[in-house]
């Protein structure tokens, strides 16, 4: 066995630790103002349970049509770049229509620039034109809109996946809808220019963490309002065999944040040389 030097071990722990710590500063440091991935709630209704991350009060949900259920395997998506987005083991169900099949209210009003990201599924059913299922911005009584989410068969080439800041503004992605594929939603929601309300939502379908630069769509227009503290669900038009899993919905101020890596290597082999010579200083 090799024997080092006693001022060697401290040295290495030391390392180890800013190893770990370096590893994981980019965590510590994200700017998630919101998050419900049903985790840690209790499955069936939604309606009256607190919120995972950033709710003011408890989620309020239309308990005809919405459930907190069981997510299949299959709810996830693998990224451009790698990462793999999942749902987890729950989910929430959606199977009719409401504008406000799910409502809550941030508990930080956002009034600057803005990324939203979700997954979603049409896990049963079929696709008609204008089925529709997004999730939306709202404050006070105005809800609908800025919104990204389904709308099926009304983008260029029957085109499903939509963004838009406002009713008559969509713009769509280039991805077809297909009944049991997963994907991930990501918008920037953004005042440009000298506008002091929100004018632009920029759109892609399951990017990759280095695709901010390139949209796949951009929505452009003017509405009224400078700030948003509501978020929810709107369906329209679904079928009663149709069936909606939506997971994983976040909202950040940065879009690394909308992108969370497997662990590191580096921060493996710190925790590692943390565990080993932790041990070794309880032999000594």
């Amino acid at each position: 066995m090799i024997s080092l030097p006693p001022l060697v071990f401290p040295l290495l722990l030391r390392y180890s630790y800013l190893s770990v710590f370096l590893s994981l500063a980019p965590a510590l440091q994200a700017a998630v103002v919101f998050m419900e991935d049903y985790e840690s709630l209790t499955a069936g209704e939604l309606n009256g349970q607190s919120g995972t991350l950033g709710i003011s009060g408890n989620w309020q949900s239309n308990e005809a049509i919405t459930e907190v259920v069981s997510a299949p395997a299959n709810l996830e998506v693998t990224l451009p770049t790698g990462e793999v987005i999942s749902g987890g083991n729950q989910a929430l169900q959606l199977t009719g229509n409401s504008n406000t099949a799910i409502s809550a209210s941030l508990s930080s009003p956002q009034s600057g620039t803005f990324f939203v990201s979700f997954l979603i599924q049409l896990q049963a059913g079929s696709i008609q034109t204008n089925d529709f299922a997004t999730l939306w911005f709202g404050e006070g009584t105005h809800i609908g809109a800025p919104a990204i989410g389904i709308k099926a068969e009304l983008g260029v080439g029957n085109t499903d996946l939509m963004g838009r800041i406002s009713g008559n503004q969509e713009a769509y992605a280039p991805e077809q809808l297909v009944v049991g594929e997963s994907y991930y939603l990501v918008a920037k929601v953004s005042k440009t220019g000298s506008s002091n309300t929100y004018n632009q939502v920029e759109f892609w379908v399951n990017p990759g963490s280095g695709d901010e630069s390139t949209p796949e769509a951009v929505s452009t227009g003017s509405i009224s309002f400078s700030e948003f503290q509501d978020i929810g669900i709107r369906s329209a038009n679904l079928d009663s065999d149709d069936v909606v899993l939506i997971d994983n919905l976040s909202v950040a101020t940065d879009w690394d944040d909308l992108f969370v890596p497997e662990p590191s290597s580096s921060m493996l082999l710190g925790l590692s040389l943390l565990g080993l010579f932790t041990y070794r200083r309880r032999l000594q």
